[in-house]
């Protein structure tokens, strides 16, 4: 299987895409390469090794199974390197190379559109208020995907920096550049938790952005931006009340059957406290 690198630098170290006009066969049927992308984990790793089973459980997950490498090791590398099943073939037969057995879990997973804010080539040329205004619209998105996938999945995802938001951009004929979509990548070990109960959408909220500002990647864009830590736009529980048809008023015949207690339930709900972490 020929892999190459899609994306340089430290956080996509690890992650493939095929070459063009290559498919992969996922239960007897051809995909194109194109539509998929290829990760590979140190399945010795706790760290690493999570992140296929929440793939999994959220319908990511393609494929997956293991690559093993055989790595050569010279005597200009100095001793030889045992390998992770504890077997060194160099030292009982005096030869100056040894074959290091590598032993990686490979994940398949659907291509996510878009990219990280910062890779973009334009991001640079843009105005201090055009990039607040782009981070400001990805984090609204990103929010309410977070809340959804805590609702439907009982996960929390915590690893809330730029590079893990995958935003996807419309730009019009004048070269104007616009926000479309945010999409969440990397659910690995520590990033992600199991939690019993949701929180309100107010305290939510409230823990979404004191995460996110956080961050030492969040701390860095502001000093180097001279923006103050991002501020909650206020409204999340309010749309998602409006979602959900709990910020309607009630009608008059609700009022008269007692339809004004129960939306004075609804606007008061029982809190109930969640500790994130």
């Amino acid at each position: 299987m020929k892999l190459f690198t899609d994306i340089g630098g430290k956080d996509s170290q690890g992650v493939f895409t095929f070459p063009p006009g290559v498919d992969y066969e996922i239960n007897g049927q051809k995909v194109p390469g194109d539509s998929l992308v290829v990760k590979l984990l140190d399945m010795c790793s706790v760290y690493d090794s999570c992140e296929a089973e929440i793939l999994r459980r959220i319908g990511s997950l393609r494929d997956h199974g293991k690559l093993y490498k055989e790595a050569d090791f010279g005597s200009e590398h100095g001793d030889c390197k045992k390998s992770k099943h504890g077997s060194d073939s160099g030292s009982d037969s005096g030869s100056d190379t040894s074959v290091d057995i590598l032993d990686y879990g490979v994940l398949v997973m659907d291509k996510v559109k878009g990219k990280p804010l910062s890779q973009y080539d334009w991001w640079k040329q843009l105005s201090k208020p055009q990039k607040k205004e782009l981070v400001e619209k990805t984090l609204v998105d990103i929010e309410h995907k977070v809340y959804d996938f805590l609702k439907s999945q009982h996960l929390l995802y915590t690893d809330l920096h730029l590079d893990n938001f995958l935003v996807e951009i419309e730009t019009d004929v004048h070269g104007i550049h616009s926000f479309k979509e945010a999409h969440l990548v990397d659910f690995g070990f520590p990033g992600i938790f199991t939690v019993n109960k949701i929180p309100e959408p107010e305290e939510f909220d409230s823990w979404f952005y004191k995460q996110f500002n956080y961050h030492r990647d969040t701390y860095d864009l502001c000093k180097a931006q001279g923006w103050s830590e991002f501020p909650r736009p206020r409204t999340f529980a309010q749309q998602l009340a409006e979602s959900s048809g709990a910020g309607k008023r009630p009608s008059d015949q609700d009022a008269g059957t007692g339809g004004t207690g129960q939306a004075k339930k609804q606007r008061q709900p029982r809190r109930r406290r969640l500790r994130m972490i």
